[in-house]
């Protein structure tokens, strides 16, 4: 057997590893070098942004800060430090331009200093990824990994979402969401979960209030009565989810420009809704597929031919989230409706 240096992981996992961590909030660092000398104490450092990393070429991050007084700089990722070999004469321009802009490492686990960077540059500073979490988070995503490394595609996710109001609701400063075709979905969904393809199906109801509709199911564990699908909006997702500031840096936009109703202006004097005080943190773009109204589906009728669906729609009414159903679910759906659709009109032909 071939001897040497083999690698089972690329630095990509790595990238996908920071990048998903962004997208939720929740990436942290930890400084083990700073200005070239090794910290006895290690402070953890959040991320408070992150430009996506697109190719390899060095630096593997454009854009980083971190809430320390260094500001926006490049960053080179690497698994150890003594991998980072860009002192060398070809990398000569693009490293002078990483030292002028201040440029950091983050490393899985900081192992040694290259003495040719120790020459070089003398105030670098070497940032350390969560390795626990690390290997959390390639033990979850493990199968998915190797399909893409044999190119096996995966098949694309169906959710389920609310038409709240900013679905509808518009004004001179912001279009509805089923017009602009943009959403934020209203927890913690990140790329790995929604991404370019993904179905969805924007659902609305009729006939009871949703501390009804949740009482019920918590005392008799059913699906109240008197309650009903009336429109279904299917959309299907075109660009894939990132962080707000991302975004409106993308599409040219100031940060606090208004993406739904409820973040303009107009909201502080409408009485129907309650104005955000804090602007919706992730943003996604959708086409539309179809859209189906004054459906009139009696939910509890509904539960047992669909079960999954309905009580998706139900979580999705009740505590204000996104949820994933399955494909023979969705198929499923999509029979009943046709054959509803089959019988209204047979029954409008009989009149």
């Amino acid at each position: 057997m071939a001897t040497g240096t083999w690698s089972f992981l690329h630095e990509s996992i790595l990238y996908e590893y920071l990048w998903y961590k962004f997208s939720a909030q929740s990436l942290r660092l930890r400084q083990v070098i700073s200005d070239g000398r090794y910290l006895t104490k290690q402070p953890w450092v959040k991320v408070a942004f992150l430009e996506e990393i697109k190719n390899t070429a060095f630096p593997d991050i454009t854009a980083i800060a971190l809430h320390d007084r260094k500001g926006v700089r490049p960053g080179e990722v690497k698994f150890v430090t003594s991998l980072f070999n860009y002192t060398a004469s070809q990398y000569k321009t693009a490293f002078e331009d990483f030292k002028t802009q201040n440029g950091c490492i983050v490393v899985l686990r900081h192992d040694y200093i290259p003495d040719a960077l120790t020459k070089s540059y003398s105030c670098f500073d070497v940032y350390e990824i969560d390795y626990d979490d690390f290997v959390q988070f390639t033990k979850e995503n493990f199968h998915r990994f190797l399909n893409r490394q044999v190119r096996l595609s995966t098949h694309k996710k169906i959710w389920v979402f609310q038409q709240s109001k900013n679905f509808w609701y518009t004004c001179p400063e912001v279009p509805a969401a089923a017009d602009s075709g943009r959403w934020c979905p209203s927890d913690n969904l990140t790329a790995f979960d929604l991404n370019i393809g993904d179905t969805l199906l924007f659902v609305r109801h009729k006939g009871r209030r949703l501390q009804e509709v949740s009482s019920h199911w918590r005392t008799e564990k059913n699906i109240i009565d008197s309650w009903s699908l009336t429109d279904i909006y299917i959309g299907r997702v075109t660009f894939p989810i990132q962080g707000r500031n991302e975004y409106c840096v993308r599409s040219g936009n100031a940060l606090d420009t208004p993406l739904w109703y409820d973040e303009s202006e107009s909201a502080s004097f409408d009485t129907r809704i309650r104005k955000r005080n804090k602007l919706w943190p992730m943003v996604f773009e959708f086409e539309k597929i179809s859209e189906l109204k004054c459906l009139d589906l009696n939910m509890r009728r509904l539960y047992r031919e669909v079960p999954d669906f309905v009580l998706a729609a139900k979580d999705v009414y009740v505590n204000h989230v996104s949820r994933e159903i399955s494909l023979d679910a969705y198929n499923k759906l999509l029979e009943l409706l046709a054959l509803s659709e089959n019988q209204r009109r047979s029954n409008i032909q009989d009149q």
